[in-house]
């Protein structure tokens, strides 16, 4: 049986065809699948903020959908610069981040939908 992260791989790759980002233990399963499942392509960067910035960047040459992952906490607060930017400009770009689990917060996490408003970015769960 599918599991939710082939569901959003699968999904998220009838709409792009090329992810930017980290790889970490919240996003490695999406990851698989968009490597295994589908034909969009991940390039893997340096840097959290690197892979909103190469997907605004993809954005603005290519004018398809951006799309870039990251792992929750720590990972998707080293975006916060880089996707406001896109936010604010208004690219069509989709983030997808790991989030905590569903037993509760660790000491980690953080306030990932809020985090994202404050910067003019809708957060989908």
């Amino acid at each position: 049986m599918p599991t939710v992260s082939a569901h959003v791989a699968r999904t998220l790759a009838q709409h792009v065809d090329h992810v930017f980002g980290v790889m970490g233990n919240g996003n490695a399963w999406f990851l698989d699948d968009v490597e295994r499942t589908t034909s969009a392509r991940f390039t893997a960067v340096r840097h959290e903020a690197g892979g909103v910035v190469a997907a605004d960047a993809y954005f603005r040459a290519s004018g398809r959908i951006a799309a870039a992952t990251v792992t929750y906490g720590a990972g998707f607060t080293n975006t916060l610069t880089a996707l406001a930017e896109a936010a604010q400009a208004r690219v069509p770009l989709v983030l997808l981040a790991g989030d905590e689990p569903t037993s509760g917060p660790r000491p980690w996490d953080v306030d990932q939908i809020a985090l994202a408003a404050a910067v003019g970015a809708r957060t989908y769960t």
